[in-house]
């Protein structure tokens, strides 16, 4: 499990109740970077969502509310439009009001171009893309109506060989932002 570097956010000044009272939804946050930032959203005083297809989810749920957090976790298919459409409506029953919103969910299926299956591609585009791109539709509206809130999309490089569908996907994102 992922271990908060209190010492580096006391460089930085940053209170640990900077993010009190507020709500967090962090994508792909079972592992990795996910996971890296909603223990740290957490450790800061948000409530956080965790949205991710994983089981795994409730492994770091249960490790960042041991550790005096406040999480739950909406197990979904962020490809699959229906299980989509469900966590929304579980959003916002559980969270009418998102603060902080990081898009950090990935699918990633390696192939050259010719080899890559149309299913594969859509699949990275449902993730990657349109999920993103319905969260902010969903979230964006309130947080413009209150006069605040953040909204973070997780980029990464492009270009890179055997992962043009992944790569377009993330160029996408940086040009919603």
């Amino acid at each position: 499990m992922y271990e908060v570097n209190t010492d580096l956010i006391g460089r930085f000044d940053i209170p640990l109740d900077r993010f009190a009272g507020q709500t967090a939804v962090v994508t792909g946050a079972a592992r990795g970077i996910g996971e890296g930032v909603a223990s740290t959203l957490a450790a800061l005083g948000a409530r956080v969502l965790l949205v991710d297809i994983r089981e795994r989810a409730h492994e770091v749920a249960e490790a960042i509310n041991a550790n005096g957090g406040s999480v739950e976790v909406i197990l979904c298919d962020l490809s699959d439009l229906d299980d989509l459409t469900r966590a929304l409506a579980t959003l916002d029953d559980l969270a009418p009001s998102v603060d902080i919103l990081v898009n950090n969910a990935l699918h990633l299926h390696s192939a050259p171009v010719v080899a890559l299956e149309l299913d594969e591609w859509e699949k990275t585009f449902a993730t990657n893309a349109r999920a993103p791109f319905l969260l902010i539709k969903h979230v964006l509206p309130r947080m413009l109506a209150r006069g605040n809130g953040t909204i973070v999309n997780m980029i990464a490089y492009e270009g890179s060989p055997l992962a043009a569908a992944y790569s377009g996907t993330k160029s996408a994102l940086r040009s919603l932002a």
